[in-house]
């Protein structure tokens, strides 16, 4: 990537563009962005893109995530501006592995990194209890922010 710092006085303005090859994310809690006291050294405006290369694989989700965002705010505070998609994957819910349909992940705020998400799944359950046993078709959508998500079953 391609980066500058500016200014002749803290906090210096870091800017610039990256791509992001390879990574992994293996834990979702503990997302929020650490949060310093005194002046701030940096200010940031960087734009950061992974065309397929980032991992999810928690007990959860296990996906490849492409990204478009914007890393905004200062060593004090945060903020992540963007979208991330998943493709291929698994989602997990009670013992059950769902294959991932549509999975997208919002981030909306330049002071903090606050995402909201949507991801679809479908998995095939079978009943062994029926004679003879039944199959049916379970759709899983969760969806909302961390600290608040709802999930949807059809």
């Amino acid at each position: 990537g391609k980066f500058a710092i500016d200014g002749d006085a803290t906090p210096y303005r870091l800017t610039g563009e990256c791509r992001v090859h390879e990574g992994k994310l293996t834990r979702l809690e503990g997302l929020k962005a650490a949060s310093t006291k005194g002046p701030p050294v940096f200010k940031f405006d960087m734009r950061c893109e992974s065309m397929g290369g980032f991992e999810v694989d928690t007990e959860v989700i296990k996906s490849g995530f492409k990204a478009d965002v914007r890393l905004l705010g200062d060593t004090n505070q945060l903020g992540l501006l963007g979208t991330a998609e998943g493709s291929k994957g698994s989602l997990f819910f009670r013992d059950t592995q769902f294959d991932i349909v549509s999975g997208t992940v919002r981030f909306e705020s330049p002071g903090s990194i606050d995402p909201r998400f949507n991801i679809s799944g479908r998995s095939i359950v079978k009943e062994t209890k029926a004679q003879p046993p039944q199959e049916y078709e379970v759709n899983l959508q969760v969806y909302g922010k961390p600290q608040d998500y709802k999930i949807r079953l059809s």
